[in-house]
This record gives C-alpha cells, sequence and structure tokens, in this order.
C-alpha cells in the first residue's frame, strides 16, 4: 500500500470481522459435536464384574 499504514489498519480489522463472527457462531455446535461423540455416554456406563 506504499505508506498507507492509515488504510490498511482498518480494512484488516474489517476483513476480519467475519471470520470472527463464523467462529464464534460455530463454536457451539464444535462443543455439542464433541459431547456427543466423547461425552458421558461412554464413561457413565455399569459396567459388569467379571467375576
Amino acid at each position: 500500500m506504499d505508506g498507507r499504514l492509515g488504510a490498511v489498519i482498518p480494512v484488516s480489522l474489517l476483513a476480519g470481522i467475519p471470520a470472527t463472527l463464523f467462529i464464534l457462531l460455530q463454536f457451539p455446535l464444535l462443543v455439542e459435536i464433541f459431547i456427543s461423540t466423547y461425552g458421558p455416554g461412554i464413561f457413565n456406563r455399569k459396567m459388569k464384574l467379571w467375576y
């Protein structure tokens, strides 16, 4: 931009807004997927004794 640092910073910040919103809006979905895949279903099962 040849010395136009005053324009580069606002444009960079504005370009980061959609990426930030995407991450923030998709994070709860990622948490739900993780919980449904690796959640308490495999850890809270009642185990049969072997003896």
